[in-house]
């Protein structure tokens, strides 16, 4: 009886199916439900710009792009200039002890040639080392102690010992190389008392039998020689007279990628303008003319030189101000727009490419001898710097 039931369950579905028809498979294209969320914005069609909303709600393209950036180590460079100091036996011969000092240390000035004028006073040093060569004909080893009286580090002054081989026969000396970490030391460039002078230091070195020695002869003109060399330096903070100097950059050119994603018809550009902002944070009285500044297509490829009333002749910036633990800037703005510029060509060019040059004075001839009284002043990481801005409303 079970099987039976099976048996008619099964042709009663087959029946069934028989009697269904199947229907063509069809898409709706007209669904509203979301595939995929997000916001699409300005920013996302022109990320290397920046969009600003003006008053009226209306928009524009704002951005900036940096020129020249003329550090303090390109204003001043201490040289790497070497001073020898020699201490000899001045008599026929001398017999010594192990551990006698024949001889009074000797004091020195030493002045450096400064580039362009520079009158240096005093130097915080943030990087850079005093290379000294010593160098011994005796016929036993040598001791100098050396003291650079004019470096001061956390009011501690330098000073440094070091033990020199014997001289190997006549045509052979002993001889080492040692150097000095001169970062964080404040050096005063102004020599010794009464600390009138400039780009002087002052020096002491000394010479003794090393305690290790035998007794010996120290015969005449044999002695110790010191090359003292600074090496490397560049200054934290600096102050002086810088002298007077001409600095030329360029002709160059820089990256400009604002325009990539832009199409012409997209600006309105009898509205544009151009910014030029020129920033001393040097302690020193300057001049600056901005010339050759230039709009490079790259795709077209097009030039187009931005010409200007302003540009016409050099600018005066004056000296920084110095707070003591750095400097408040003196900025120079040149705004240019369709009434005394080309800048609706200049910007129409959609340049891919800045091209630029610069002709400044430090000290300009105009003005004085030494106007700040030495007081010309440079801190690491302050810059001169020239930055060209555009504003250019959407349509």
């Amino acid at each position: 009886m079970r099987k039976l039931k099976n048996i008619v369950f099964t042709l009663l579905c087959i029946c069934l199916l028989s009697f269904c028809k199947r229907a063509n498979t069809t898409w709706d294209d007209n669904i509203v439900a979301p595939l995929a969320t997000g916001n699409l914005t300005l920013g996302n069609l022109f990320p290397d710009t920046v969009i600003k909303v003006n008053a009226d709600s209306s928009l524009k393209i704002a951005f900036t792009s940096n020129l020249i950036n003329y550090g303090l180590d390109s204003l001043l460079k201490i040289p790497d200039t070497t001073i020898t100091t020699a201490i000899t036996n001045t008599i026929v011969a001398y017999a010594f002890q192990p551990g006698e000092q024949p001889f009074q240390a000797i004091t020195t000035e030493n002045t450096y040639n400064f580039p362009n004028g520079i009158q240096l006073k005093k130097a915080t040093i943030r990087q850079g080392k005093a290379k000294i060569e010593l160098i011994n004909t005796v016929d036993q080893p040598l001791v100098y102690n050396f003291t650079l009286s004019s470096a001061t580090k956390n009011g501690v002054t330098l000073n440094a010992i070091y033990t020199v081989p014997k001289a190997i026969n006549s045509s052979t000396p002993g001889d080492t190389i040692v150097y000095l970490d001169l970062s964080g030391y404040d050096i005063d460039f102004t020599g010794n008392s009464p600390h009138n002078k400039t780009n002087t230091i002052e020096q002491i070195g000394g010479v003794s039998i090393a305690p290790t020695a035998q007794p010996d002869t120290w015969y005449l003109n044999q002695g110790l020689t010191a090359n003292f060399t600074f090496t490397g330096m560049v200054p934290q903070y600096a102050l002086g007279y810088f002298g007077s100097q001409s600095i030329v950059v360029g002709p160059d050119t820089t990256a400009f990628t604002a325009f990539s994603a832009i199409k012409q018809g997209m600006l309105n550009l009898n509205s544009a303008n151009v910014t030029l902002t020129i920033k001393n944070q040097f302690g020193v009285n300057m001049s600056a003319l901005l010339s050759n500044i230039l709009s490079i297509n790259t795709n077209i490829p097009n030039t187009v030189s931005l010409t200007a009333t302003p540009l016409n002749s050099a600018v005066h910036i004056s000296s920084a101000t110095n707070t003591g633990f750095g400097a408040t800037a003196t900025t120079a703005v040149i705004t240019l727009n369709n009434s005394n510029s080309n800048v609706k060509d200049f910007i129409g060019n959609l340049p891919g490419k800045l091209g630029y040059k610069l002709n400044a004075s430090i000290n300009p001839s105009y003005l004085p001898l030494n106007p700040s009284g030495s007081n010309d002043f440079g801190y690491y990481g302050t810059h001169f710097s020239a930055d060209l801005a555009m504003d250019v409303p959407l349509y």
